[in-house]
């Protein structure tokens, strides 16, 4: 008799009902279970695109959160810090008039008009609640009122009652920009305040802006560009860009203005450095003379 080992008894138990089942169930089983199977393969193709997905999601929202942070962190301390250098790039000539007690070719209304400029700009960064630019403006405005201070003991008489005359214009404006903005804070919202004080700082720095345009004129009409120094050049052009970018990421309109046109001029003035380069190493004096104008074209553009 053949004798079967344990496993082939096993499988025969396993086959055997098989064997014996009717068609019908055993269809019915086998279609259940290919049901399963698939059911199973869905679930696990699910699992992995959602896996996928999820991988993706979380390194888009890395992205964003990284971009986030550079545009709104990043950039204005860069901006801030570059904007410092710039208020501060005249130290050294005004240190050099007050030893020298003598105030040569170097012009102080423009740091008068700074002092206009950064002072307004002060005030609307109190009412927007925004660090980089206050900090900015307030160290733009210390140094302003310090070194237009200093000049002015060795600027002639007529310059001196300029600058009188400026400064008393300065006051009545801000003043009357105050008594306005009393009014609104009566009978309109915050929102127009903010506005107010926006317009007027934007539309001051846009015409402080007046001078450096002239002086880029002048030099395409002379087809030189003897008063333009390419590093100050290329600094403002990174500084309007950087403010620029920060003012896109808030949504603010009156930062962006004289930002965007900022960074236009400095453009035009590079472009005018590498058109109309210098044919002759510049002398002494001369430098002296466009190191001057490039500090004060720094200050005046913030």
């Amino acid at each position: 008799m053949l004798q079967l080992s344990q496993v082939e008894r096993a499988m025969v138990t396993w086959i055997e009902p098989c064997l014996t089942m009717p068609e019908e169930k055993l269809c019915f089983i086998l279609r259940n279970s290919l049901d399963a199977y698939a059911l199973a393969a869905r679930f696990c193709a699910f699992v992995l695109a959602a896996h996928a997905a999820l991988g993706l999601l979380l390194s888009r929202q890395r992205g964003r959160a990284l971009m986030s942070v550079l545009t709104s962190w990043v950039v204005p301390l860069l901006g801030c810090v570059m904007g410092i250098i710039r208020h501060t790039i005249a130290t050294q000539e005004i240190l050099a008039v007050r030893s020298g007690k003598r105030l040569g070719d170097l012009n102080p209304l423009p740091f008068a008009a700074t002092i206009l400029n950064c002072s307004g700009w002060v005030v609307y960064t109190i009412l927007i609640r925004n660090w980089f630019v206050f900090c900015t403006d307030v160290t733009g405005l210390l140094c302003s009122i310090w070194m237009t201070f200093s000049l002015y003991p060795y600027a002639s008489s007529s310059v001196q009652n300029q600058l009188n005359a400026f400064m008393v214009l300065a006051a009545v404006l801000w003043c009357v920009l105050g008594a306005v903005t009393m009014i609104l804070q009566d009978h309109s919202t915050q929102q127009a305040v903010i506005a107010l004080w926006g317009w007027a700082v934007s539309v001051t720095q846009v015409l402080l802006m007046a001078s450096p345009l002239s002086g880029l004129l002048k030099a395409i009409q002379d087809r030189s560009s003897a008063n333009f120094h390419l590093g100050m050049c290329a600094a403002g052009l990174l500084t309007s860009c950087l403010w620029a970018i920060y003012a896109m990421t808030i949504m603010n309109l009156f930062l962006a203005i004289p930002s965007f046109l900022g960074a236009l001029l400095s453009c035009a003035s590079l472009l005018v450095c590498f058109i109309f380069p210098r044919s002759h190493p510049a002398t002494p004096a001369q430098q002296e003379a466009d190191r001057m104008q490039a500090a004060v074209n720094a200050v005046q553009m913030g």
